[in-house]
């Protein structure tokens, strides 16, 4: 998105968190325009589909006996993701009616349901992705449960909470509030949501549930590069977990570092996994459903697996949108319909036109630390007060992606002035900022006393006085330091 420069910078930014907050991400686009029409015409028909196929309970699929209600429940919150991903506007008859379903099934999305983590993620993405200013308590309560229901080696299960005395017992538990033995497919979903929270609904995910994310991909990565379904070696490494891998270690590298594109994509276990997965091709195997065992809708959950990792990584689409398109674009019915092939979890469920839906659109949030516009303007003052108020008014996550651009030395002059500020909260934020920049164990307390304050003030107001001048930025420390 490209966003005028000579528009102020507070608008300039409350404009972009705008677009990425509420506004469905531009898929990717083709060279060949046969080709990128094709693939809007298939949209379309998809979408037509999708809508067709609604339940008059406003779900995606009929309530069976013996089907856990969370299966339906995140199910139809799919559905409602990949419509809203295609464009269709929140006020369309079928997204009400869709929320309306959820609201009443409110159960679904219990911790301790069968499929709470999956359930509870794309009720997430949906909402994130429909209207996140109108749902945020809804996704701060399901983002809640899913930060809750991590286990302690940085993995989710199916169950984000323990249900009766005899799911307590140790040997089932595997360790931590989830139940059975957690995976990296449940893993991906539950860090989707999470990024979609942080970045939608201004959620606070925990660092230390961004640092467990970050240890057990980094730990569970095998020599050649990817990641297996689960972290004991039962099975073997395959594309959809290492495209897992690679999601969701960039994820947890760029919250927690505040740098999508140093710490995140080019990160070295990032690379290494990335140069496992075959972007060119849909396996051949599973895209023809020929002599393999695995199901047949594990085609789709590839595809989406490779649109995470090509829209979060920024890949240059016709290495992978385009071969993965036109094989979707074969395999769509008339009736655009792409063909159904899980009948065991409910019957005449979309389960695979919503994934198709969402590798043809680009539906994953890409990273949002690189905002493809030109750093804040700090080199003159009216610049940098703007710049400073912009840090004061955001929320955490918005000002590790600010700080990059916050780096001068005048930047410290006016955070040691803002300590003088008449509001707390500016203070705090003036505080906040000074120690991020230099390399000095500052003393302030910005909700004390105007007394108390004053004499705090004294040493830092000397300190910059003194040697504002020296002060140099030091790559290995991150801070400002007096050289």
């Amino acid at each position: 998105m490209s966003v005028a420069r000579a528009r102020p910078l507070a608008m300039r930014w409350a404009l972009l968190v705008l677009s990425c907050a509420e506004v469905a991400a531009e898929p990717p686009r083709v060279s060949d325009k046969a080709l990128q029409h094709d693939i809007d015409q298939a949209i379309r028909r998809g979408i037509a589909y999708l809508k067709s196929s609604q339940q008059s309970d406003g779900s995606w699929t009929e309530q069976r006996t013996g089907v856990d209600p969370s299966c339906v429940g995140g199910l139809s919150a799919l559905s409602l993701f990949a419509l809203a991903s295609s464009g269709v506007p929140a006020d369309d008859p079928a997204i009400a009616r869709g929320l309306a379903f959820l609201a009443a099934n409110s159960e679904s999305f219990d911790g301790e349901a069968e499929v709470a983590t999956y359930a509870n993620a794309t009720l997430v993405l949906a909402l994130s992705r429909i209207s996140p200013g109108e749902h945020r308590k809804t996704i701060h309560d399901a983002a809640r449960r899913i930060v809750a229901g991590q286990l302690e080696n940085g993995m989710w299960g199916y169950r984000l909470t323990v249900r009766t005395s005899t799911d307590r017992d140790p040997k089932k538990r595997k360790g931590g509030p989830g139940l059975g033995t957690p995976d990296n497919s449940n893993t991906q979903f539950a860090a989707l949501a999470l990024w979609a929270a942080q970045v939608a609904a201004d959620f606070r995910v925990p660092r230390v549930t961004w640092e467990r994310v970050r240890d057990h991909f980094v730990r569970t990565q095998e020599r050649d590069g990817r990641w297996s379904y689960r972290a004991d070696g039962r099975r073997r490494s395959n594309d959809s977990m290492t495209a897992a891998g690679v999601m969701c270690l960039g994820y947890a590298l760029a919250s927690l570092n505040g740098k999508a594109t140093a710490a995140a994509r080019e990160h070295d276990r990032v690379q290494r996994g990335l140069s496992c997965l075959p972007l060119d091709v849909i396996d051949p195997k599973l895209a023809e459903g020929l002599k393999t065992r695995a199901p047949k809708f594990l085609n789709y959950y590839w595809a989406y697996s490779l649109e995470r990792v090509g829209t979060v990584l920024a890949l240059d689409p016709e290495t992978w949108y385009a071969p993965g398109a036109r094989w979707l674009l074969k395999a769509q019915s008339p009736t655009g319909r792409w063909p159904e092939s899980w009948p065991s979890l409910a019957d005449g469920y979309p389960y695979e036109t919503s994934l198709a839906l969402l590798f043809l659109t680009g539906a994953t949030r890409a990273f949002t630390a690189t905002r493809g516009e030109a750093p804040l303007e700090t080199s003159t003052p009216k610049g940098l007060a703007n710049a400073f108020d912009l840090y004061a008014a955001s929320n955490a996550e918005s000002r590790e992606l600010l700080l990059p651009d916050l780096r001068c030395r005048e930047m410290v002059g006016l955070a040691i002035a803002k300590l003088r500020d008449r509001l707390v909260s500016v203070r705090a934020a003036a505080f906040e900022l000074l120690s991020l920049l230099v390399d000095r164990p500052f003393l302030f307390d910005p909700a004390a006393g105007f007394g108390d304050r004053e004499v705090m003030l004294g040493p830092i107001e000397a300190f910059w006085k003194e040697k504002g001048e020296r002060l140099t930025w030091d790559v290995e420390k991150g801070r400002f330091v007096v050289r």
